[in-house]
């Protein structure tokens, strides 16, 4: 489970977690990159299905997961990107002939900075700085047992997943190819004017970054 909840770290806060720090000179990006992007991904179906193909012997588990989030991006012309803040649910009840165990986990994921680039096939994320990334675990037994954790990962451990990608005037999908039990997590974008992007975001960037 501790694997999984990494994995879960690192595809649903932003793939650029499993990526490290930006190099001294970062490539231009792909200019089809340049924008506003408001989609989501498939890392909460994976997440599900990861989790049931995971049997427990003398047990019956139930995943109840939350909606998955809307994620939001910009692109600025150098590459810089920044992404929206958002926050995901799940809750793992496991129930067996002694006990039933509920484990509640809520991720809060602050405004992610780096920089992004591709060379038409395969795209790459570097992070600028530490950003707010949390996990917040509580578990509770019929037993009368109870705990409750906030964990805050540095990312992937060493491991960097291939990412490909498709980007057209419209949209951006990519695809970030992780190990079992996930296996590939599906983003699908969709690119918004600057008039339709939250003002409030814009105002943000400016203030932190000097960007409009």
């Amino acid at each position: 489970m501790k694997r999984i909840v990494t994995l879960l770290f690192a595809t649903l806060a932003s793939p650029a977690l499993s990526q490290g720090a930006c190099p001294a000179e970062v490539p231009f990006p792909d200019p089809c990159l340049v924008g506003n992007w408001i989609g989501e991904n498939s890392a909460v179906i994976r997440l599900q299905a990861a989790i049931d193909s995971m049997p427990l012997p003398d047990a019956e588990r139930t995943v109840i997961m939350g909606m998955s989030p809307v994620l939001g991006m910009t692109v600025f012309d150098d590459g810089l990107y920044a992404t929206l803040p958002f926050h995901q649910d799940m809750e793992v009840i496991t129930v067996t002939e002694e006990d039933t165990v509920s484990v509640e986990m809520n991720l809060a994921i602050g405004t992610q900075v780096g920089f992004i680039w591709g060379d038409g096939t395969n795209l790459q994320f570097c992070t600028t700085g530490d950003s707010f990334v949390a996990l917040q675990v509580d578990a509770e037994s019929t037993l009368g047992g109870s705990s409750s954790t906030m964990i805050t990962p540095g990312g992937m451990g060493g491991f960097t997943p291939v990412i490909t990608y498709q980007c057209s005037a419209n949209t951006l999908t990519y695809q970030v190819q992780l190990p079992a039990p996930i296996g590939t997590v599906d983003y699908y974008l969709e690119r918004f004017s600057d008039a339709r992007f939250p003002a409030e975001f814009r105002a943000l960037m400016d203030d932190r970054f000097g960007v409009e």
